[in-house]
This record gives structure tokens, C-alpha cells and sequence, in this order.
């Protein structure tokens, strides 16, 4: 009969990628920045209400400070920062910003020393 033990590495292994993902978070500044880049969804962007997760730079959703990049039924774009100050923008409601299986650019900039109306 197999023997089976407890693998030390792995626990290693998991706090190599915690200590990783804090390093990471640290590389970008949240105050000023932009962000490009291509997206090919097979699903139109006015199609439902259901939710993906674009891009997320932080830890995860629910740590701080993070940026998270969302589609459900706006095209929305949020920076939280540690204070949880709240900054963001979104497209109009169930806006036809795509087509399925389309390719798409898209370009985000934030700037926290600039006011909402400008």
C-alpha cells in the first residue's frame, strides 16, 4: 500500500507566491498610469449582465490598494487606494462597445491629481 506524507514543499511553494504577488502590487503606481491592451471576448459587450473580471492589479478584489478593470453591464474601471479613497469611471448602461469574437483595444489612464470634470 502507497504511503502517503505531508509535502513540505508545497507550503513553501505557497508562501514563495504570496511573497510574489506583495512584490508585484508594489511595481505600479496607482496615483498616475495607463494601461493598453487587446481583449477578444466571445460574448458581446451589451449581450448580459454577467460579470468578468477584465483586469485586477492588487492582490484581489477585495484587497487595497488595487485597480480592477470590470464588464457586466457598464464597462467600468475603479482605482481604490489604501485610505479607501474610491476613483472611477463607466460606460454608458448595456453600451454596444463590442461584437463577440471581435477584437478590441482597450486603454484605461487615471491620474488622482486631476479633478472629475476635466
Amino acid at each position: 500500500y502507497p504511503i502517503f506524507q505531508k509535502r513540505r514543499r508545497s507550503k513553501n511553494r505557497r508562501r514563495k507566491k504570496k511573497k510574489q504577488r506583495k512584490k508585484q502590487t508594489k511595481n505600479i503606481d496607482l496615483t498616475k498610469g495607463s494601461l493598453s491592451f487587446y481583449y477578444k471576448p466571445m460574448y458581446a459587450a451589451d449581450a448580459n449582465d454577467v460579470s468578468h473580471a477584465l483586469v485586477v492589479i492588487g492582490n484581489d478584489i477585495y484587497s487595497l490598494p488595487n485597480l480592477i478593470l470590470m464588464e457586466s453591464d457598464t464597462l467600468s474601471v475603479t482605482v481604490t487606494d489604501a485610505n479607501y479613497n474610491t476613483y472611477g469611471t463607466a460606460s454608458a448602461w448595456r453600451a454596444p462597445l463590442w461584437k463577440a469574437r471581435q477584437w478590441v483595444t482597450i486603454r484605461v489612464e487615471w491620474d488622482s491629481a486631476v479633478k472629475n470634470n476635466q
